[in-house]
């Protein structure tokens, strides 16, 4: 019945205001009596003080009428004769006994003789109580009643805050993401409440998003390993098949054979290591988000990072098929960074200039204050200025059909930013008339 916070907390302030009453009023009945006991001596005690001052002034009768007082009854005997006043018609009186629901008081006056009796009904203790509680009961029901309205008001303004978390959960649950409540006062327990149930929610739905984006990742990477690894493993299995169908169907010589056997074999390792090269493409670009590689693929250190350039773009010239030169890398600049996860992004850099490069290939190196900056550029066609940025996305290709012939994935410039930004660093494809031209811009440590 009283499950609701609303009604449980109703309930327990009337049961504290009838209890309240309870109280009240039987404190009252019990204290008044006595109260009105002790008024009706003090009454009687001034009637007979007035009857002693004026006893030498009036006659017995006289003195009755003066001394008659409503709800009291005053007797004055004079030679063994009741004197009553005239005047006491309408109250109470009684000649002076012993019954015990009457208080009465007995006096000789010392000048006259004469003996004045004063008496008043006591006040009943239970008829007390019953007229306090004629009053008391519908009071009290009426301050209840006003109680429980006032309450219910209150309430609704009090627990508003936990009415819209409600509203607002069953919204989310619903699937409509993105609300949150309005907190007027943070400082208040609800306010409080407030504010803890919004950040929970903004965990939850970054959780959410996290997670989505991580589904959206590997259904991506499905996709993609499907897609990159079907040409390499189709020219494969196509070569292995047309050996063997050439093998059993035609009747080559033996040097004919083992030269279509090499060719097979060449073309079989060939297309292998292209398949394994993308597997490892497809590995780190699962793991593309900058923050992960940061904490897991990046292991910084303390390098030179001149020497390493000049490692680098040295290695890279003596397979490159066009000029490379390298200026601007004399001396030594030390950096924080990782020396593979760097050369890896050089390289990709250059593999990129070196498939679209028509003579030249040209790698600057600039040192500022705070950066070092590798400048890599071709003398390709270019990068239109619409496709600067989306050449970083993953597996696009500004020409599919020539990066599929000179063995490009798609995913070494996307690789390359994020590991640049997993450094604090940058990378970008900058304007440039004549080829592309990529700036990679790493921090100095101070």
């Amino acid at each position: 019945m009283f499950r609701s916070l609303r009604s449980r907390v109703i309930f327990t302030a009337l049961a504290a205001v009838a209890l309240a009453a309870v109280v009240v009023t039987t404190t009252i009945a019990l204290a008044l009596g006595p109260l009105l006991h002790q008024n009706q001596r003090a009454q009687i005690n001034q009637i007979l003080s007035k009857a002693a001052r004026l006893e030498t002034t009036l006659s017995p009768d006289k003195l009755a009428d003066r001394l008659s007082v409503p709800g009291f009854s005053v007797v004055i005997t004079k030679d063994g004769e009741d004197i009553y006043s005239k005047l006491a018609g309408s109250y109470v009186v009684k000649t002076a006994d012993n019954d015990g629901r009457y208080i009465t008081v007995q006096a000789v006056l010392p000048a006259t003789g004469v003996t004045v009796t004063v008496s008043s009904l006591k006040t009943d203790q239970t008829e007390l109580f019953t007229q306090i509680l004629e009053i008391g009961i519908p009071a009290t029901l009426l301050v209840m009643l006003l109680v429980a309205l006032a309450l219910r008001r209150a309430m609704q303004l009090a627990l508003r805050p936990l009415d819209d978390m409600t509203s607002l959960a069953t919204k989310i649950a619903e699937g409509e993401l993105g609300g949150r409540l309005e907190v007027e006062d943070p400082n208040t327990e609800l306010g409080r409440t407030a504010v803890a149930f919004d950040l929970m929610l903004d965990s939850l739905e970054d959780s959410l998003t996290r997670t989505q984006s991580a589904e959206n990742r590997l259904r991506q990477l499905c996709a993609d390993v499907a897609h990159e690894l079907r040409s390499p493993i189709s020219s494969m299995v196509a070569a292995a098949d047309n050996l063997i169908r050439d093998l059993s169907l035609t009747k080559r010589s033996a040097a004919a054979q083992r030269a279509l056997a090499e060719e097979t074999m060449m073309t079989v390792v060939r297309d292998g290591k292209r398949a394994s090269r993308i597997v490892g493409d497809l590995t780190l670009a699962a793991q593309l988000d900058v923050q992960e590689l940061a904490k897991h693929e990046v292991q910084k250190q303390l390098i030179d990072a001149m020497q390493l350039i000049r490692d680098t773009v040295g290695g890279f010239a003596l397979t490159c098929d066009f000029e490379t030169t390298l200026s601007g890398a004399e001396g030594s600049t030390m950096l924080q960074a990782d020396p593979v996860r760097i050369q890896q992004v050089i390289n990709n850099l250059l593999s990129n200039a070196n498939r679209w490069t028509r003579s030249t290939i040209d790698v600057q190196v600039e040192v500022s204050e705070q950066f070092l900056t590798l400048l890599v550029s071709d003398d390709g066609p270019g990068v239109p200025d619409a496709d600067r940025e989306n050449i970083f996305g993953r597996f696009v290709r500004l020409d599919t059909d020539r990066a599929r012939s000179k063995g490009g994935s798609g995913l070494g410039l996307s690789i390359s930013r994020a590991l640049a930004e997993a450094h604090g660093g940058t990378l970008v494809c900058l304007p440039n008339s004549g080829g592309a031209r990529f700036e990679l811009r790493l921090p100095i440590p101070s």
